[in-house]
């Protein structure tokens, strides 16, 4: 499928150059997309791990409360053996049910840890790419001439792309063949998503 997609670009491109500065644009507002969906994406995993962290902290105070309980001896050598390890396994387990980019590293570095590191390390720049990409884009504006900013806003479908590019026929196949291989694709990851959510109740 990107085969086809970036041959029809290449054809284009051939037949009207003018569409070298309307997938430029799109390029600058694919790249803002890409930042800010990530942006979200980090945002939303800082406020799970810090929630994490917080339960492990409950959990674990909560563990060593039974544990101060135990009378010495044996029993309570036995019990310090695992005291934290089981905590952390349950709050590991609950992690595992959550999508998250930095979920392995949380494990090992610790989740309010990854909190902070995800807060001043990788924000940062992830900011600092969305006003790039924005200053792009303000600056691609002002450069575009009126005929390529009717292109733009013709919103032409790859449909018709292809047919401009005489690959019509080359499109629709490939368009077809991919279509019936993910639609049952999706069907069965719908059907795993909605398994997960009983489970989750």
């Amino acid at each position: 499928m990107l085969a086809i997609y970036a041959n029809l670009t290449f054809n284009l491109i051939k037949i009207d150059p003018r569409y070298n500065l309307v997938y430029y644009g799109e390029l600058i507002r694919n790249q803002k997309e890409y930042w800010s969906r990530l942006k979200f994406q980090l945002e939303g995993e800082i406020i799970t791990f810090n929630s994490l962290q917080k339960q492990e902290d409950e959990l674990k105070n909560y563990k060593l409360t039974e544990f101060l309980q135990i009378p010495q001896g044996p029993k309570q050598i036995k019990a310090a053996s695992s005291l934290f390890q089981n905590a952390s396994k349950i709050i590991d387990e609950k992690a595992d049910r959550i999508f998250s980019i930095h979920a392995g590293q949380a494990k090992t570095n610790g989740y309010g840890f990854q909190a902070y590191l995800i807060t001043e390390k990788q924000l940062p720049e992830i900011i600092d790419s969305i006003k790039k990409s924005m200053q792009k884009k303000k600056n691609h504006n002002l450069n575009i001439s009126d005929d390529i900013i009717k292109i733009v806003k013709s919103r032409k479908s790859w449909g018709d792309k292809a047919n401009l590019t005489n690959l019509y026929d080359d499109y629709h196949f490939v368009y077809s063949f991919s279509s019936n291989f993910f639609i049952p694709c999706l069907l069965v990851s719908l059907l795993d998503l909605q398994d997960y959510l009983m489970m989750k109740k």
